[in-house]
């Protein structure tokens, strides 16, 4: 319902996706520095996550996608497609078939 708000009001999608991210990483930075995650992934992994990591497209399409919906039917396509984008992505990093 925010993202429906913000995205008919001034701020746009990159703001918000900013907004989004700024806090999710200031929150979960404590956590990554303490269990160091990235010491099992391989350089290659590493450079894919920072440069088309899944939450940055998939987000950008997402709230673009409120300025021309009803927030209900970005709520359900958001939460139908994640599933498949996550597949997706895991595939691409070599995790296995979709």
């Amino acid at each position: 319902m925010l993202n429906r708000f913000a995205a008919t009001q001034t701020l746009t999608a990159w703001d918000l996706i900013l907004l989004r991210f700024l806090v999710a990483s200031v929150a979960v930075s404590p956590l990554f520095i303490l269990r160091k995650p990235w010491r099992r992934m391989t350089p290659a992994q590493i450079g894919w996550l920072a440069l088309l990591g899944p939450a940055i497209p998939y987000s950008t399409l997402t709230i673009s996608g409120l300025v021309f919906a009803p927030a209900a039917h970005g709520g359900v396509v958001a939460n139908g497609l994640l599933p498949v984008v996550a597949a997706l992505f895991a595939w691409a990093l070599g995790a296995g078939a979709p």
